[in-house]
């Protein structure tokens, strides 16, 4: 969640740590700069020189998050530049190298901060297909800087568990996951220019973005 999701793909990205699979919620991969830091987890995104290893990934998005926004840009004061959420997820698709995606409506509830109540909605899945590892996409329509509470009728933990768990499944019955080759592309990932849009809103499901109470 958050800035420990921040940490899971920091370790998804620099693939010599060995992860098979990561469960990332309310954050994407940060666009710029291209490193952070020194040594061996120094990438902050899938691109020439970063070694990225195929990852399963599950990433989980609100549509109206004011801290990290759903289609990029600035975070607050610093240099950081976080993608867009779908640029994000497609990027894990090439290193995984999906050849396809359907969506699909499902059920979830999140906690709404400001009102302090449980919302039940409809979100959207997005399961990219013929991938080496599983690679999925939900994004919940008017949720902010928060959690799931339950996705698809399940505690939102037991559906990132099973997730995770169909992905050791997966690696052990298939001895896949130890000879996956690196993700090498040609050249460097280069990502679009983003910005903080002008007003926070989500025109598509006419929500505003409110202020997050939650600490990142």
């Amino acid at each position: 969640f958050s800035n420990g999701a921040g940490l899971a793909y920091k370790l998804a990205v620099n693939g010599r740590m060995g992860f098979r699979g990561i469960a990332a919620t309310v954050t994407a991969l940060t666009a710029s700069p291209e490193t952070f830091g020194t040594g061996e987890i120094a990438f902050n995104y899938p691109t020439t020189g970063s070694f990225t290893r195929p990852v399963a990934v599950l990433s989980i998005m609100g549509s109206a998050d004011r801290t990290i926004p759903l289609r990029g840009g600035p975070f607050h004061n610093s240099k950081l530049v976080f993608a867009d959420a779908l640029d994000s997820i497609g990027l894990w698709a090439k290193v995984n190298q999906c050849r396809g995606r359907t969506t699909s409506p499902i059920e979830l509830t999140y906690r709404d901060s400001h009102e302090a109540v449980d919302v039940q909605t409809t979100a959207t899945r997005t399961m990219f297909e013929g991938c080496l590892l599983p690679t999925q996409y939900i994004e919940v329509p008017c949720a902010g800087h928060v959690g799931a509470r339950t996705i698809d009728r399940q505690d939102s933990m037991r559906y990132a568990l099973n997730f995770l768990l169909g992905v050791d499944a997966a690696c052990d019955r298939r001895g896949l996951c130890e000879t996956l080759p690196s993700y090498t592309p040609p050249t460097a990932t280069l990502w679009p220019d983003y910005t903080t849009p002008a007003d926070c809103e989500d025109t598509t499901h006419s929500c505003a973005c409110l202020p997050s109470f939650d600490v990142t």
